[in-house]
């Protein structure tokens, strides 16, 4: 097989034997392509400059389904993944990402959070006090962004739950003064209590 005109990297992957050339063609692949640089560029900077102010600025992606919005967060995760603290007494999860289920409730929303913060308390609390616990892992873990991936999936509940949900999400990122990153399709955008909470960030 002639390889001489492909990159090294390329002639390398060529020359692998049949099973391992299929492996790797069905791994994942990062295709940087403009608008996806962009939107890492952008979240890194909220990342880095946003933190603390009173009224942080956030960020909306929306776009078709199958359209690479995932692919953007799972990409940005990759490049801040979570460590342990230089006291060696905690996780740092700088970004704390959840997807947004289709049959979202309040306890649930909490226990996405809990779950991604990996804390051992407070699934079975009451929602006040849910709320409480969630603030200080989030505090105690140094969260710094917030990352909520389908938020579409709140249309699949009613309105009064949509605006709810959102509130939530408003009040743990102005009590925290952390920037919110959300993505979704136009359908949700163009929901009236999810346009409002959009037009927010």
């Amino acid at each position: 097989m002639q390889v001489k005109h492909l990159q090294p990297e390329t002639r390398r992957i060529a020359n692998l034997p049949p099973e391992e050339r299929l492996s790797y063609l069905k791994s994942d692949r990062w295709i940087g392509y403009t608008r996806a640089q962009s939107a890492l560029s952008e979240m890194s900077s909220l990342l880095e400059d946003q933190p603390g102010r009173v009224r942080p600025q956030n960020m909306l992606i929306i776009g078709p389904s199958n359209d690479g919005k995932s692919t953007i967060a799972e990409k940005f995760l990759r490049q801040n993944p979570s460590r342990v603290s230089e006291g060696g007494d905690h996780q740092v999860i700088s970004v704390l990402s959840i997807q947004m289920p289709p049959d979202v409730t309040s306890g649930r929303f909490y226990s996405l959070f809990l779950d991604g913060l990996k804390s051992p308390v407070g699934q079975g609390s009451r929602l006040d006090r849910r709320t409480s616990i969630t603030l200080d892992f989030m505090r105690t873990c140094e969260v710094r962004l917030l990352l909520i991936d389908a938020l579409h999936n709140l249309l699949c509940v009613s309105s009064s739950r949509q605006r709810e949900i959102l509130g939530l999400i408003r009040y743990l990122g102005n009590d925290l003064r952390i920037p919110i990153v959300a993505l979704g399709t136009r359908e949700a955008y163009m929901t009236p209590a999810i346009a409002r909470f959009a037009r927010r960030l």
